[in-house]
């Protein structure tokens, strides 16, 4: 289309498409390009759809919120010459909704690596957290003290990193002048970065959730994210991202979310895997049902329920899709069972219908089942459309660093 506006003087604008937009935002695994990812040449080369409009939000952090971008960004047409640069799990987002759905979308890419929560979320909303409240409180009070001037000029400097992970301040440079763009939803890949306090971000991921919700005035758009990828950690650090994933999962209590899991792939030693294709689809897959009704099978298998007898647990779950499978292998892995003693053994899983039957020859009378309950699992549990099932604790027991030891046992 093009559109054409008249007041004092007369602005034309062409190559305007008429179509919805979504916004992807998180931190380093959703600014990762597209030239960095797997098969990389390939799709970079084939990347030409004149319906699909690019969009990068300019990395700013601001004491307050901006009405305006910083720099001058523009929507551009999908090319080759324009995707490299561009998010790989946004593009291989809008890619496969574009295909699927036969319309125009364009996506807004706002994130920065090495970034927490609480930097994407309005002071508004951190003041009614009791365990922000505080310090965002100091925080005002030392900017106040503080010359803006040295602020920014700080931001040219190396102290910037010091700064991106100030609550609020990406919320600031970054969402605030956005609002009110009608979006139709959010797709968000981030946690790497909060999961030192994986307890912490229970109630923070929900709050930005609302927070955004509200800022936008969109009522319950659809917020679609991605749980962490598995990665190999040290010991201590291998029950905070399980928990990470935990507090991810719990999310989906929030209505109009839903959460695609990146457990199975995961890179070792890597903490950005290269594989955002399968991310991306993963996400428009979520999107199909949650912002567009269709009937698809979008998530893995999710824990529902447990059931213990004297030599046995029988787990439930949703999202069994066309039913249970197991990957790569001739038995379920992943799996560990305790009884009282809170000893978690290695356990033997079979695929019993829609449900997963796990006991162990050390554990007489199991009161908990865990599955892939650590940083690097070795879970091989899908549906049948390919889906990898989410990790899960049927317990609530206070961990400490040697449950994991022992669960490795």
């Amino acid at each position: 289309h093009t559109l054409c506006v008249k007041a004092i003087e007369t602005k034309v604008f062409g190559d305007v498409m008429e179509g919805e937009v979504w916004r992807a935002s998180g931190q380093s695994n959703m600014a990762f390009t597209l030239l960095k990812a797997q098969n990389a040449e390939d799709a970079i080369a084939a990347a030409n759809y004149p319906e699909i409009r690019l969009f990068t939000v300019p990395q700013s952090i601001q004491i307050n919120p901006s009405a305006n971008l910083s720099g001058m960004p523009v929507w551009q047409r999908c090319t080759p010459e324009v995707v490299r640069s561009f998010s790989a799990v946004a593009y291989y987002f809008v890619r496969d909704l574009h295909l699927s759905r036969k319309v125009a979308i364009g996506v807004i890419n706002a994130s920065r690596g090495s970034t927490r929560a609480e930097a994407w979320t309005s002071a508004e909303t951190l003041l009614k957290l009791p365990e922000f409240k505080e310090k965002m409180e100091q925080q005002r009070a030392k900017w106040t003290e503080k010359s803006w001037d040295l602020y920014v000029s700080a931001q040219k400097t190396a102290q910037l990193r010091t700064y991106v992970n100030t609550p609020s301040v990406l919320y600031n440079g970054m969402i605030a002048p956005l609002v009110p763009y009608a979006i139709k939803g959010v797709i968000w890949y981030q946690g790497e970065g909060n999961a030192n306090k994986p307890e912490e971000y229970r109630n923070l991921f929900p709050a930005l959730i609302a927070d955004w919700r509200k800022q936008f005035g969109k009522g319950d758009f659809p917020f679609l994210y991605v749980q962490l990828a598995s990665m190999k950690r040290a010991a201590n650090a291998s029950l905070d991202w399980a928990l990470l994933r935990e507090a991810q999962l719990q999310t989906l209590m929030v209505p109009a979310t839903a959460m695609v899991s990146a457990v199975d792939l995961g890179e070792e030693n890597d903490i950005h895997p290269k594989n955002k294709e399968d991310i991306g689809k993963r996400l428009a897959l979520a999107a199909r049902a949650i912002a567009y009704g269709e009937d698809v099978v979008y998530t893995g298998p999710l824990f529902k329920s447990a059931k213990f007898s004297r030599l046995e647990a029988r787990i439930d779950f949703t999202g069994t899709g066309g039913g249970l499978v197991l990957k790569d292998a001739t038995q379920l892995k992943g799996f560990t069972i305790a009884g009282a003693d809170r000893k978690f053994y290695r356990a033997n899983a079979e695929i019993t219908g829609d449900q997963v039957v796990v006991t162990s020859p050390e554990v007489k009378m199991p009161q908990a089942v865990r599955y892939s309950f650590e940083s690097w699992p070795e879970g091989n549990l899908y549906n049948k459309e390919g889906l990898s099932a989410s990790p899960f604790r049927t317990d609530n027991w206070n961990l400490t660093i040697n449950d994991a030891i022992k669960s490795t046992n």
